[in-house]
């Protein structure tokens, strides 16, 4: 891990507790053989794979000024079962109500 992902001990990096610096650290153009997280991001949750990452942010279309607040982690596909860390429980993503979302696959390099 770098200290641009996560700082360590007291407090982690701007990546690794905010949800829009997560997105843009991980969906940035990157070197392929650059070590870290690297994000492809899709459309739609069919394109996520497990693992995959659903963002979401309130007002679904009404307000695009407001952040991405939230991530959700796919851990079942047939089911679009999502965990989540707060509250710790899982979700179905059918269960998103009024929410806009975003989506991408985490890719890790390590070397």
């Amino acid at each position: 891990m770098s200290s641009q992902w996560y700082a360590g001990p007291g407090g982690g990096s701007p990546e690794w507790e905010n949800v829009e610096a997560f997105w843009d650290y991980a969906t940035k153009p990157r070197d392929p053989q650059q070590s870290g997280v690297h994000g492809e991001i899709v459309e739609t949750i069919f394109g996520l794979d497990i693992g995959g990452i659903v963002q979401t942010r309130s007002g679904r279309f009404d307000n695009t000024d407001e952040r991405y607040s939230h991530n959700l982690l796919l851990v079942e596909k047939s089911t679009l079962l999502l965990a989540q860390n707060t509250p710790d429980c899982f979700v179905y993503y059918s269960d998103l109500a009024d929410v806009d979302n975003r989506f991408f696959n985490p890719r890790y390099l390590i070397e």
